[in-house]
């Protein structure tokens, strides 16, 4: 449809397009299930998704998210999974 002759491009292209699917059909679905006075238009929740033209939105700040500070210290049970090790981590 697109015309990419590089599979590994058009593969790329694929994924991308479905991961925006995806995020876009949860959105409007999230609000479809909300209460009918708190659901916003259609085109509001597209656009949050989108964002504003020329603002990136893959890295930004994780820090609305941190909702507490925890100290890992070598020989705890989350040290092996913090490393990447879950194996050798103790339950």
């Amino acid at each position: 449809m697109v015309g990419l002759e590089d599979e590994w491009a058009a593969y790329q292209f694929d994924m991308a397009c479905l991961t925006l699917g995806r995020r876009v059909e949860s959105a409007l679905a999230k609000n479809a299930a909300a209460k009918k006075n708190a659901r916003k238009p259609e085109a509001h929740i597209i656009a949050e998704i989108l964002g504003a033209p020329g603002e990136p939105k893959q890295y930004g700040s994780l820090t609305s998210k941190v909702t507490k500070a925890k100290t890992i210290r070598p020989g705890d049970p989350d040290w092996a999974i913090f490393m990447g090790n879950e194996a050798g981590s103790k339950k």
